[in-house]
C-alpha cells in the first residue's frame, strides 16, 4: 500500500515531534531513568541527545515536504 504524499508529510511531523518530545523527556528525567533501568547516567543522556539530533533531521524534512 503506497502512502499518499499528505500522509507521508504527516508521518514525518509525528516522527520529528515525537523524537523531540522523548529526547527532552529523557534529558529532564535522566537521573530517575538511570536509577530505574540501572544504567549509567551518561548512557541515558546519550539516548536523549540522539533523539534530539534525530528530530533536528526529521523536522526539517517535514517542513521541506510542503
Amino acid at each position: 500500500m503506497a502512502l499518499s504524499r499528505e500522509m507521508g508529510r504527516r508521518l514525518l511531523w509525528v516522527d520529528g515531534v515525537g523524537a523531540a518530545a522523548v529526547g527532552l523527556a529523557v534529558l529532564v528525567l535522566a537521573d530517575w531513568l538511570s536509577e530505574l533501568y540501572r544504567l549509567p547516567q551518561e548512557v541515558v543522556l546519550f539516548t536523549g541527545r540522539v533523539n534530539l539530533a534525530y528530530s533536528c533531521y526529521s523536522l526539517p524534512l517535514a517542513m521541506k515536504s510542503r
